[in-house]
């Protein structure tokens, strides 16, 4: 496994976001929190109801489909029944691919924050 400072990689997890946003804006840690776990909750709710979730015309979860098939197993010789399900992608706008891109951006930027409608 490769270093951050072999890949040049770092993370953030969300609880570091959370706790940014909290201070950033005056409100209860326990309020943030409170709100990021419902829309995360409704967010996967309505993915399940098949429909597609734009979050702030930055990034798309779009649910898919899949019907109830039959597959042969080449290597067993037998045939397996695959239920339906549903999968989702993940698609990032156009519009976030260029701000992260942009070197000239500047990095405290809050990209669609409320500060700026």
């Amino acid at each position: 496994m490769k270093t951050v400072q072999e890949t040049g990689t770092q993370t953030i997890d969300q609880m570091t976001i959370i706790k940014q946003i909290a201070k950033r804006l005056g409100i209860a840690l326990t309020t943030v929190i409170a709100v990021i776990e419902l829309d995360q909750r409704m967010t996967m709710g309505y993915c399940k109801r098949g429909f597609k979730v734009s979050k702030n015309n930055f990034v798309s979860f779009v649910p898919k489909k899949a019907e109830a098939h039959m597959f042969n197993s080449p290597l067993f010789k037998e045939a397996y029944e695959v239920p339906a399900r549903m999968s989702v992608s993940v698609r990032v706008s156009k519009k976030f691919k260029d701000y992260v891109s942009n070197p000239k951006a500047p990095l405290d930027e809050d990209v669609g924050s409320i500060e700026n409608r």
